[in-house]
């Protein structure tokens, strides 16, 4: 697998360029806004096999978008192909609306990065709330385009809070996570709980949602709206138009 030359293409990020850790925040913003975050294959209830292979080419072949285990782990393989030392990790989401934590445990995939002996959280699988820096494991602040975002420990485990632009007012909870790697084998299970449980948030309607400089773009088969510079447009669209829209608007063309 040519991973390193398939995701500069994918992403934009210079083909020659070695990449530094400085250079992170500049990736992780055109990993964002390059590569949706879609639900299609939960609303399938597709079930291949989820190797690195399949990711690749689902992800920057045939240049669809993905949920966080299969986003993040295409950026986990390139961070890996250019020298960096990386490990995939497993979190459990919070709900800020009911105030409770994922009822089907940890589904969330992210990224632990260790530079100078220094352990960094990278996340490019987290909707519009995904940090565009690496936030460091010990409870400073960080600051990107997106927002504010910080992780503080509790009692065994790391929480990542955040203060997401024209969203948020006061720092909220995103997810739990324990620094512990996990195989990539292991999102095969996560993908099952996605697609086969009731209370999965990710298998009752069509998603695709990406970061824009200006904010965020959302499509589900009712509605496409438009977040840009805190002030929302929203139009109702007929299901029949979703393949159409996801083409216009994120420049993917969903398989049927």
């Amino acid at each position: 697998m040519k991973i390193n030359e398939l995701f500069r293409q994918r992403t934009g990020f210079p083909i020659d360029q070695p990449l530094e850790f400085a250079h992170l925040p500049s990736l992780l913003e055109k990993t964002a806004f390059s590569i949706p975050f879609e639900n299609t294959a939960i609303m399938k209830k597709e079930k291949d096999e989820l190797t690195e292979e399949f990711m690749v080419h689902k992800l920057l072949t045939l240049k669809q978008g993905g949920l966080c285990y299969e986003l993040s782990t295409v950026l986990f393989l390139f961070l890996a192909e250019n020298g960096f030392q990386v490990n995939m990790i497993k979190g459990r989401v919070f709900n800020p609306d009911t105030m409770t934590w994922s009822a089907i445990g940890k589904t969330h995939a992210a990224i632990k990065l260790t530079y100078k002996n220094r352990d960094y959280l990278i996340d490019t699988g987290f909707g519009g709330n995904i940090p565009l820096v690496p936030v460091p494991f010990n409870s400073e602040s960080v600051e990107s385009s997106n927002g504010k975002f910080r992780i503080r420990t509790w009692e065994d485990e790391f929480i990542l809070e955040m203060i997401v632009r024209h969203k948020d007012n006061d720092w909220r909870t995103g997810y739990a996570f324990t620094p512990e790697p996990v195989e990539i084998s292991s999102w095969n299970e996560v993908r099952d709980l996605l697609i086969d449980e009731e209370l999965s948030p990710f298998n009752k309607q069509l998603l695709v949602t990406q970061l824009t400089k200006e904010g965020n773009k959302t499509l589900t088969d009712k509605s496409f709206t438009e977040w840009a510079n805190g002030e929302s447009r929203k139009e109702e669209i007929r299901e029949e138009d979703f393949n159409e829209l996801a083409r216009l608007h994120f420049n993917i063309d969903f398989l049927e």
